[in-house]
């Protein structure tokens, strides 16, 4: 059994206000997840897929969120209730609700442009996005790593796919979306306030307790 301290990563990081300080990776998941893969993996080397593909994945969740809080804040509003007769749950709907709204004179026209922009690196990540979300690691190492998946093609076809992919691409497409994601947080939180879409606390109202209603 491997102990505590041999399955510790510790890599130096600053803190803020310009202190030293260290980030510690627990790799016990690793060594959990090693037979997996490949019981001769180099626990670093899935450490480090592992950091990359959870930061992308994390970034993207982050981004599929605000895009779905849009589409909700703005289906609230008359200027967009003929766009709203059933909710897009589906990204490629959320994207062709987005662009209806943003050509109708309201709160979001201003706005089109950056919506637009947002839109559009995101359809250029959607084949990616579904690679290192729903596919199996074959394979790993520092140099390449094999990503299998089962889908289902445009013609309703069972189809698989296995894509080679470097570390070093992996970790650049996490670094890209990461900054994007980045970008979309603050732009969100600067122009999307409550002057432009109604707020998010009135996604699920309070219910009123029976006696009080009464």
């Amino acid at each position: 059994m491997t102990s505590e301290k041999e399955r510790k990563l510790v890599f130096p990081d600053y803190l803020p206000g310009g202190r030293d300080g260290s980030i510690v990776l627990d790799l016990l998941t690793v060594h959990l997840l090693r037979s997996d893969f490949d019981p001769w993996a180099d626990s670093h080397d899935i450490a480090m897929l592992h950091l990359h593909r959870g930061a992308f994945i994390s970034a993207w969740a982050n981004i599929e969120t605000i895009i779905t809080e849009l589409c909700i804040r703005a289906s609230r509003l008359e200027q967009y209730a003929a766009l709203r007769a059933k909710f897009p749950y589906a990204r490629t709907d959320k994207a062709k609700f987005l662009r209806n709204a943003i050509k109708v004179d309201g709160p979001l026209k201003p706005y089109s442009t950056w919506i637009e922009l947002i839109l559009i690196r995101i359809e250029r990540l959607n084949g990616f996005r579904d690679m290192i979300v729903h596919s199996r690691m074959k394979n790993p190492s520092a140099f390449t790593t094999r990503f299998d998946r089962w889908d289902v093609t445009a013609d309703s076809r069972l189809t698989h796919f296995s894509d080679q992919l470097t570390f070093a691409e992996l970790k650049s497409q996490a670094n890209r979306i990461c900054r994007l994601s980045r970008l979309i947080t603050r732009c969100y939180a600067r122009y999307i306030n409550e002057d432009v879409l109604p707020s998010r606390q009135y996604f699920n109202p309070p219910k009123i307790p029976p006696a009080a209603a009464g």
